[in-house]
């Protein structure tokens, strides 16, 4: 499978993720979850963004990178940060940049 068909397949599996929470459940679940996740909130974001500037620029379309940024910050567990990603449009590292960071 090529990187552009990979794309693709994370890009609808990413899509029918979001379309199984209604916005009122997900705002919900992320105001529960605040403390556990990275979001535009919380106050590591900036740098949380200045090093995903770097480890956008060899995206392999997964979000690999984001994890790795997560770890170096202390986080224990980013699965809830890489949650709140995809539930605004992340599903690769580049996509980060593009649909959370810049957007």
């Amino acid at each position: 499978m090529t990187n552009e068909a990979k794309g693709r397949t994370l890009r609808r599996r990413g899509a029918a993720e979001r379309r199984t929470l209604t916005p009122v459940v997900r705002s919900e679940m992320e105001e529960a979850m605040q403390d556990e996740m990275m979001t535009k909130e919380h106050a590591q974001w900036p740098e949380f963004c200045k090093r995903m500037a770097v480890e956008a620029v060899g995206c392999k379309h997964t979000l690999d990178g984001a994890k790795r940024v997560l770890l170096a910050l202390g986080w224990d567990d980013p699965i809830p940060s890489t949650w709140y990603l995809k539930q605004h449009g992340a599903f690769c590292d580049c996509e980060v940049m593009l649909n959370v960071v810049c957007a």
